[in-house]
């Protein structure tokens, strides 16, 4: 049996941990462990009835929840502490747990006190969750270390140290370009050349758009916009988001120079497409774009912007103009040493649908307002 103690070859354990992602992703049980400590654990949200079965005896199972999952739950939890919630006789049904995780909108009157803080591992493991964009909730058990041996040797579970996971997550964080090719876009029915490179950095593709010639400038004007399907593709109005893309681009074929889009495989803040629509269900129920989130267990905002350091450096630009209301992406520029000449706000009036969105964002999120 292969573990992660005889793959050095593969560097970073690769062949464990890709195997450790497909598992979280298929529902099948994995072990983490770290120094002494050593947990079986499946996914909440793949969680089906044959491995709640399996878990429940190998000992008692608990539920462990995000900070932000806690909260809203109205939990109290100090210094961003993860939560678990240990499971009775009564508790024991799919249907209980999921509602505990926020996987299902139902509610449930749980007994408090019965939350304690979750461990290291714990809280180390809903992280490599984010990193794969499902909803953070695990089911787990505790386990000696000889459990963990024979389990593996008896059923082929997959045996990972945590550190070895964050290791390998840290590694992929390299930045490759894959293609590139001149591209036709359209905007206000003129036809304007452009730049396409697609890039890789750990498993998310990354776009960069040149329109004309701005790397020529001592200050190119720079958008960075996180992916959004609903409202650049499908023009949604419940966000800004298409028309923040399309101003941008408004401004950069007008502009003698150009400008630059980063495009940012970020949907819904970081949550991937299948949480963003889940956001969108708690929205529609009277939650705001920040609660939501919240609500499913994720931050406010879960993006990663360290994608931008090289790309900025491949293309060789230290300054810029940056087209944004959001000072998160500014303050993000500035750690990475990029100077930002000026800021080009991209405001526009809520409307009907998405005045609550606009209202988090400005109000929360200390976003410019038109």
């Amino acid at each position: 049996m292969i573990d992660s103690e005889h793959c050095k070859i593969f560097g970073s354990n690769s062949t464990v941990i890709r195997r450790l992602f497909a598992d979280i992703e298929g529902g099948v049980p994995f072990i983490l462990w770290q120094y002494n400590f050593y947990c079986i654990s499946t996914v909440v949200e793949f969680l089906a009835n044959n491995t709640l079965s399996f878990l429940l005896k190998l000992g008692r199972a608990y539920i462990t929840i995000t900070h932000e999952r806690a909260q809203y739950l109205g939990l109290k939890c100090n210094d961003n502490n993860a939560l678990r919630y240990f499971l009775d006789n009564c508790f024991c049904t799919i249907s209980n747990i999921k509602k505990i995780a926020g996987i299902s909108y139902d509610k449930y009157n749980f007994d408090k006190r019965k939350f304690d803080i979750a461990n290291s591992l714990d809280c180390q493991s809903l992280d490599v969750l984010r990193f794969l964009r499902i909803l953070p909730s695990l089911l787990s058990v505790p386990i000696t270390a000889e459990d963990a041996k024979n389990l593996q040797r008896i059923y082929g579970i997959n045996k990972v140290n945590i550190d070895d996971v964050k290791l390998y997550i840290t590694e992929q964080e390299k930045l490759r370009l894959v293609s590139k090719a001149n591209i036709f876009i359209k905007h206000n029915d003129v036809v304007h050349k452009a730049r396409l490179y697609n890039f890789c950095f750990g498993y998310l593709e990354h776009q960069v758009i040149i329109v004309g010639n701005p790397v020529r400038s001592a200050m190119p004007l720079v958008r960075i916009h996180s992916s959004c399907y609903t409202g650049d593709v499908l023009q949604s109005v419940l966000c800004d988001c298409g028309d923040q893309l399309h101003h941008a681009l408004g401004l950069m074929t007008t502009e003698e120079k150009g400008g630059i889009i980063f495009y940012l495989n970020q949907e819904g803040r970081g949550i991937g497409l299948f949480n963003k629509l889940r956001a969108y269900e708690l929205q529609h129920s009277g939650k705001d774009t920040i609660e939501a989130n919240n609500a499913l267990g994720f931050r406010s905002d879960e993006r990663n912007f360290n994608v931008l350091k090289p790309m900025f450096d491949y293309l060789g630009i230290s300054q810029c103009q940056l087209i944004t209301n959001n000072p998160l992406k500014e303050r993000a520029l500035n750690a990475m040493g990029i100077k930002i000449s000026q800021i080009v706000p991209s405001c526009f009036l809520p409307t009907q649908y998405n005045d609550s969105y606009m209202e988090a964002k400005i109000k929360k999120m200390g976003h410019l307002a038109f």
